[in-house]
């Protein structure tokens, strides 16, 4: 579908589907309303999507121009860690570290995290860091590695993808996004597991356009899991994000190019 077929599959009504801003009633709430016929839905179209929100029941959603083209970063040369969780070890004082924070060994051996010995631009030297693996498919796709004082990295040139997605159940309807390893593995703990955690945190900034995949690099890791993404179709739910992130995912985060809901907890 194109970007005006997928705004009339979301059931959104405009007097004309050309570029810019525009103002209509919201196919969610507007029929529950008093004023049934105050345009709270703000609807921005661009040459390559589009991005709808409401001002009264918060629905977002958004369109992008769809094609079967491959996303190709030509400047980059992907490489998959030369690190392997199987090799290492995780240490007693890492463990309890853990443990002080409510995080059980058995989840730490469920994620495979380890200690390692690396380079960390800090102290620009070898030094211990916690390893977290990133799997897709059972594969070890990146590592990113943390220091005892919050110094973080991951592994030059590697893929980014989101952090847990192999630990998500086959059956799951919906994730739950948080911005940290740590956060996923406190709902590992209390036995929920369908949460993905973003390998960079969360923009301090969103943006009202659809990005070209080849150009987003910051926000690389969503292209890159969107194939897998589609299995979740609307259930979206979101974690600690900013009050900001559900929109931003649907600024073409989700790769989808169709119409989804996200769902909060504040």
């Amino acid at each position: 579908m194109d970007i005006v077929e997928q705004i009339r599959a979301a059931d959104i009504k405009l007097d004309r589907y050309t570029t810019g801003n525009h103002k209509t009633l919201c196919p969610q709430c507007s029929h529950t309303r008093r004023n049934k016929r105050d345009p709270c839905l703000s609807v921005t179209i661009e040459q390559n999507g589009a991005v709808w929100n409401c001002h009264n029941c918060q629905w977002t959603g958004g369109a992008r121009e769809q094609t079967d083209r491959p996303i190709v970063r030509r400047d980059r040369v992907i490489k998959r860690p030369t690190i392997q969780p199987e090799s290492l070890r995780i240490t007693s004082d890492v463990v309890a570290w853990f443990a002080v924070r409510g995080i059980s060994l058995a989840t730490l051996e469920r994620m495979k995290i380890k200690t390692a010995n690396v380079w960390m631009p800090g102290p620009n030297c070898e030094v211990g860091v916690i390893a977290y693996p990133y799997y897709r498919g059972g594969e070890v796709v990146n590592v990113k590695y943390r220091t005892e004082d919050k110094q973080f990295r991951q592994e030059k040139d590697a893929e980014k993808i989101l952090y847990g997605m192999d630990a998500v159940p086959a059956d799951a309807k919906s994730l739950i996004w948080v911005e940290g390893e740590n956060d996923l593995l406190a709902f590992h703990e209390a036995g929920i597991f369908n949460v993905v955690s973003v390998p960079d945190g969360a923009p301090k900034q969103a943006r009202d356009d659809v990005p070209n995949p080849e150009d987003d690099r910051k926000y690389e890791y969503v292209w890159n899991c969107n194939d897998w993404l589609k299995r979740f179709g609307a259930g979206i739910d979101r974690g600690n994000q900013p009050s900001h992130w559900p929109r931003y995912l649907h600024v073409g985060r989700l790769a989808r190019g169709e119409r989804c809901a996200v769902q909060g907890r504040q």
